[in-house]
């Protein structure tokens, strides 16, 4: 059975207790050793962060929807170009997750799930980059949702993090254990963040 290696795509997510595999150290605790090898035909989701209460997409399919202007009207519809680069980062994930993953176009009140929190919306956002986390309502406004500044080029990273979050992951350190698998010393804090 070939095995695909899920890619670091993302700085700071990790898909929690599941993202390593687990290997007992010389006292007898399990210690994550090395990236979780998903195999052809498992789902994404049953590897997902059992400690929070995430709701992820069915079958690691995720229908989403560029705002056409009506969410946001006074920044307007997405872009050609931002949609391009949007989908490249959704094709990066796909690619990663050998097809685990699965971003897919529907169109608002025909092909889009009737909930409006079964899909992603992509939309502008004056505050920048953010995403709701797996397939649930922003509570500003009822939307699952991704927004993105409206500046010229997108950056790369802040698309594929931000797709991760959408996808259902969180950053490593908001796992309910993390205490128990990270270490924050004086000495990195300042390496790290001066």
């Amino acid at each position: 059975m070939q095995h695909y290696r899920l890619a670091a795509l993302s700085i700071c997510l990790t898909l929690a207790s599941g993202c390593f595999e687990s290997a007992p150290s010389e006292d007898g605790a399990d210690e994550p050793d090395r990236f979780l090898q998903i195999s052809e035909g498992q789902s994404l989701v049953d590897h997902a962060p059992v400690d929070f209460d995430v709701p992820l997409w069915p079958d690691g399919r995720i229908p989403y929807w560029f705002d056409d202007g009506t969410l946001s009207p006074d920044l307007g519809p997405v872009s050609a170009e931002h949609r391009r680069q949007v989908e490249a980062g959704m094709r990066a994930w796909e690619v990663a997750t050998g097809g685990v993953i699965d971003f897919y176009p529907c169109e608002r009140g025909v092909t889009c799930p009737a909930d409006d929190d079964h899909y992603l919306s992509l939309r502008y956002s004056k505050r920048g980059y953010g995403c709701s986390v797996g397939r649930q309502p922003d509570p500003t406004d009822g939307y699952a949702r991704f927004r993105f500044p409206t500046s010229r080029v997108l950056n790369e990273s802040s698309i594929l993090h931000e797709l991760g979050h959408g996808i259902g992951l969180r950053h490593e350190h908001q796992r309910v254990d993390a205490f128990g698998w990270l270490d924050e010393t004086a000495e990195a804090t300042d390496e790290h963040l001066g």
